[in-house]
């Protein structure tokens, strides 16, 4: 009987400590903002949005999960005054920005003579300086390619992940993928290889896997929210996921990554290939109370 006893005494102890660690379970879990939840109280209180440039500035309204339209956005994405026009030699297809807003490496095109060439724009110095020529019509850079202290740059090249230091006009492959991002905190160098996301650190060690994307095809960079903690991107979605038969449907979406909370940004298709940027938005700030 007394054997009996103990086996069903451990029993009950067993159950009991079960319990109590789903019970702390889903109170931790409780506990956690959504990754949605941060943001919209990152937006309440500092203004934080993600934004792009199509028919003016558009933004996300994290609370309302709509796009809405920024008209005192347009300096945060290039400096005041700039335009391609004084440069008739120089068509852009991708812009990034030094975090000077002094330098600005972009697929350009000679309007002469229609060569292409990978290059940075030095606004004072106006030159211009070649970082690869003869190459495609094509997007190479994101718009986080920059380190924090604008002497290299990330870029996209037959596949490859390079680094291109500005100091010894040299550029090395770190890595196979595409897409490259630089983190703000300047520590990680985010890519993309399929539907995979990964990071590195700029000298190539660590790499780990972020994610992948099992819903919809990849087809963005990943883009780090000033704290390097937050990415948003692009996913493409089939027919299965909400998709539709004879149209692409790109939907741009949020993720923590300490702990995968990831979201749906808003209804609408996106460009895959927007010039997109964190940024601080006083406007929202001014209108954060009709919301």
């Amino acid at each position: 009987m007394r054997k009996l006893s103990v086996v069903r005494w451990g029993k009950i102890m067993l159950r009991l400590a079960i319990c109590t660690v789903t019970i702390v379970s889903s109170a931790e879990a409780t506990a956690r903002e959504s990754v949605l939840s941060e943001l919209i109280r990152l937006q309440q209180e500092t203004g934080l949005t993600f934004a792009w440039i199509h028919d003016g500035v558009n933004a996300v309204s994290f609370k309302k999960r709509a796009v809405v339209t920024l008209k005192d956005s347009l300096q945060t994405f290039r400096p005041d005054g700039f335009s391609f026009g004084e440069h008739p030699e120089v068509l852009g297809i991708d812009a990034c920005w030094s975090h000077d807003q002094t330098k600005l490496v972009s697929t350009m095109i000679n309007r002469s003579t229609g060569s292409v060439r990978l290059g940075i724009l030095d606004l004072n110095s106006k030159q211009t300086r070649a970082i690869a020529i003869n190459v495609d019509q094509k997007p190479y850079v994101t718009s986080q390619c920059w380190s924090q202290n604008d002497k290299k740059l990330v870029y996209e090249m037959d596949g490859a992940v390079r680094l291109y230091d500005l100091e010894n006009d040299r550029a090395d492959d770190v890595a196979k993928g595409t897409d490259p991002t630089w983190s703000p905190d300047g520590e990680w160098i985010g890519f993309r290889d399929g539907d995979t996301y990964y990071a590195m650190h700029p000298n190539g060690s660590d790499r780990k896997k972020l994610f992948r994307n099992h819903w919809g095809s990849s087809v963005s960079a990943l883009y780090w929210s000033p704290n390097s903690k937050i990415v948003a991107y692009v996913r493409e979605l089939g027919f299965l996921q909400g998709g539709a038969l004879d149209a692409e449907v790109n939907q741009l979406r949020a993720r923590r990554l300490e702990d995968g909370s990831d979201v749906s940004l808003c209804p609408d298709s996106v460009d895959w290939y927007a010039n997109y940027h964190w940024i601080t938005s006083p406007e929202l700030m001014r209108h954060r109370g009709s919301e």
